[in-house]
């Protein structure tokens, strides 16, 4: 009996390892699948959203918005190599419907989504450089997860970036939001009060310096641009006695990058005339160079004085997207710029920028009359 009992025993036991070592592999087994699955997943999201990116950066708003919908939201909020999520993306290209789209999705991480990138910006910096009607930054800025007092890695708000690239409108919406609501207008027909804004020059301090006399010292160039003595900024330049042409401000910026962002252009000419100014084609901190802001501000005038000059070798240098000066002129719709810019022996309208579009591409998709360089005509799509 003794013996029967433990072979009973040891089969039970047996019996019983065998069913627990069963429910270990199928365990394994839904696992297995359970993580094959979710991988198969993740491409196939990772998929849609580089079809989402490929249709942000033809700018096709109405499609990108229309395929939002089928991109997890997960997905949708989090970041690239570079830290930007989807909304960065259409904020960059100033598409409002598709922004829209991305916020309207539900489940999304707001705060992941406004979250700034790798050079610290977020979706509303990127939307305050392109956006010429304001409403993109009105939709970003009303968002509460959008933080309207954050600085990218230069130390600027989007009010900030708006106010630098001109964009008046985009400026506007977010002084709105903030409750603070200033008179903003275009760097198109640029006034003194604006470049005061971005100097932070104060009232008081424009009345000081208008009444004194002029002070050859290395920031005089600046200070009389700054309280309206256009006059004597010119009058300063034109003395050679005055060494500090070359002198740049804490942006990285020469008297030349102010001139062309401020449509001076006998400034500019004035400058460029200066055998000892040797710093036209030198980046400030966001890599543009003077010509990148006067195309970026419509001041046509001042690229006609830049290209012009015979003095400009680096047409084609690129910015932080991997845009020339043509590029702008393209994205802002600027024709007399885009084509004084392309008159540049060197210039290449053909070069892709960050995004992989050229300045034609741009200019076209724009209704731009222009002439583009072969082969790129027979390749876009007129």
């Amino acid at each position: 009996m003794a013996v029967q009992a433990a072979t009973a025993k040891f089969r039970q036991a047996q019996a019983e390892r065998e069913t627990l070592r069963l429910q270990q592999q199928q365990a394994a087994a839904r696992a297995e699948q359970q993580a094959a699955e979710e991988r198969a997943t993740e491409q196939k999201q990772l998929q849609i959203r580089s079809k989402l990116q490929e249709l942000i950066s033809t700018g096709d708003d109405m499609s990108a918005a229309a395929f939002v919908p089928s991109v997890d939201s997960v997905v949708l909020g989090s970041a690239d190599s570079h830290g930007e999520t989807a909304l960065h993306a259409a904020a960059a290209h100033g598409l409002v419907e598709c922004s829209e789209a991305i916020l309207k999705q539900a489940d999304l991480k707001l705060d992941h989504t406004f979250a700034p990138d790798d050079l610290g910006r977020t979706p509303l910096h990127c939307a305050a450089a392109v956006d010429t009607s304001g409403k993109l930054c009105a939709l970003l800025a009303a968002n509460q997860a959008c933080k309207l007092d954050a600085l990218d890695h230069h130390g600027r708000t989007a009010l900030q970036v708006a106010q630098t690239w001109g964009m008046a409108q985009a400026a506007k919406a977010i002084q709105q939001q903030l409750g603070k609501p200033r008179q903003c207008k275009s760097l198109l027909g640029q006034t003194r009060n604006q470049q005061n804004s971005i100097s932070r020059v104060t009232r008081a301090e424009e009345a000081s310096v208008a009444h004194e006399s002029v002070e050859y010292t290395c920031t005089a160039g600046y200070e009389l641009v700054a309280a309206d003595r256009i006059h004597d900024a010119e009058s300063l330049v034109k003395d050679r006695e005055w060494r500090f042409v070359n002198e740049t401000d804490h942006r990285g910026r020469t008297l030349l990058h102010i001139a062309a962002a401020q449509g001076l252009s006998n400034l500019c000419s004035l400058i460029l005339e200066r055998e000892d100014f040797t710093k036209l084609e030198s980046l400030d901190k966001e890599r543009a160079t003077a010509l990148h802001l006067a195309a970026a501000n419509r001041q046509a005038s001042c690229c006609r004085a830049i290209v012009e000059s015979g003095r400009l070798g680096q047409v084609n240098a690129v910015d932080l997207n991997g845009q020339t000066a043509l590029h702008l002129a393209a994205l802002r719709a600027d024709e007399e710029s885009y084509k004084t810019i392309s008159s540049h022996r060197a210039c290449d309208a053909a070069l892709p920028d960050r995004f992989g579009r050229s300045a034609a591409e741009y200019a076209v998709e724009r209704y731009l009359d222009v002439e583009l360089p072969e082969p790129l005509a027979s390749q876009i799509e007129l």
